[in-house]
């Protein structure tokens, strides 16, 4: 069995922060960025959208011990997208930064996955409990991620989608005389 360590996994960005940071200040509030649209998602907003639970989830953070099982509730990252404009059928690369500095790269759909596995999980409920500040308020939880939890990110910040049709676009436009 081989375990990655954030050095070796490719979608870690290594910045400078303490294991058990401060929490920054905020009510849950972030921007998901897409074209030249932004949307401001709130808590109010993530509670009117479809709610999904996922249970025997894993929370690793820098610094601590793996914990859980845990049952995470809230809406996947498709269905925030759908609202906030994103085709529910683009391909896309999803980048999400924490108010903390910690960026990760993830896809709607888990890479490496087997089909039908769950999307990622904005979280705001930990086992019927809304999440404190300290927990993040808003959790990133990858269901598939059982030991590391290096894709798992609080104190979602921002989440920028990159279209991966607008990249090929782009690359013509370059590449044409």
């Amino acid at each position: 069995m081989t375990t990655s360590t954030p050095e070796s996994h490719p979608a870690f960005h290594k910045v400078p922060h303490e294991p058990n940071p401060i929490a920054p200040s905020g009510d849950g509030t972030f921007v998901v960025e897409f074209r030249s649209a932004k949307m401001i998602i709130t808590l109010e907003l993530l509670a009117s959208l479809p709610q999904t639970e996922y249970s025997d989830c894993y929370v690793a953070s820098t610094g601590h011990a793996k914990s859980g099982p845990y049952r995470f509730e809230g809406v996947t990252l498709r269905d925030v997208l759908t609202a906030a404009g994103v085709p529910p059928k683009a391909e896309a690369k999803v980048k999400i930064s924490g108010a903390d500095g910690y960026e990760v790269e993830v896809s709607t759909e888990p890479e490496n996955a087997p089909a039908g596995s769950p999307s990622p999980l904005l979280a705001t409920q930990r086992d019927g409990v809304k999440l404190t500040r300290e927990q993040g308020l808003v959790r990133v939880i990858v269901p598939t991620e059982t030991e590391d939890a290096l894709l798992q990110l609080k104190w979602i910040k921002t989440i920028r989608v990159h279209s991966v049709e607008d990249e090929n676009e782009n690359v013509t436009q370059l590449t044409s005389p």
